[in-house]
């Protein structure tokens, strides 16, 4: 190798150098920036409510890339959001009291994408409203209202059919009610005697006042 190509050479690498360190240099200005706006964004959205945001965020800005002081509020921060997000876990049953895993999910009119496998999910504190649909059925609509901080509550819905079958006659007809049973009487039957003999008194009395 010539002298003249080992000067090429090492301003090519040189030159490559400098190219890596400029692209580093700009990766961490914008992994600075990016977790600055991550920061910011985060605690606004905690501020208004919306915990599952925020906790999206802070996520964000708690990774290694980001500056210290920034990593490690966020940090924190993370882990109160986590604390006070409620957690919910869908379930649904069909019209044979079978547990769904493919029923259709909207939240807030939102849908959801979630398979109700038994697994809890993030919501943000407040009321909700749920809609369960599977096909062939009406949908089924659930609103409740869900607390800070409470945690994997339940939320299931079921079309399940009630039991019908033993009360039905063949060819499907209903049968008629039962006819109503007459109760004996329990006035006993020496007053119903006593309550004839006055009578028959009181006739033969009028009877005798009537001759004379």
């Amino acid at each position: 190798m010539t002298r003249s190509d080992r000067v090429r050479l090492c301003a090519a690498l040189a030159y490559a150098a400098s190219l890596l360190a400029s692209q580093r240099m700009a990766h961490a200005a914008d992994d600075r920036t990016t977790c600055s706006n991550a920061s910011d964004a985060g605690q606004k959205a905690r501020d208004e409510g919306h915990l599952v945001k925020a906790r999206q965020e802070f996520l964000v800005c708690a990774r290694d890339v980001c500056p210290g002081t920034i990593k490690k509020d966020c940090s924190d921060w993370l882990t109160q959001a986590e604390a006070s997000l409620p957690s919910i876990v869908l379930g649904a049953k069909d019209t044979h009291g079978q547990d769904l895993a493919t029923a259709k999910v909207t939240i807030d009119g939102q849908p959801s994408d979630e398979k109700l496998e038994g697994k809890a999910m993030f919501v943000d504190p407040g009321p909700h409203t749920f809609r369960f649909e599977i096909p062939s059925e009406k949908p089924i609509d659930q609103q409740i209202v869900v607390r800070e901080g409470e945690k994997n509550r339940a939320v299931s819905v079921s079309w399940e059919k009630p039991a019908d079958i033993g009360s039905q006659q063949p060819g499907g007809a209903t049968p008629p009610p039962p006819e109503p049973v007459s109760k004996p009487s329990h006035v006993p039957a020496y007053v119903v005697g006593g309550i004839g003999v006055v009578a028959l008194g009181v006739g033969t009395a009028f009877a005798i006042i009537g001759t004379g």
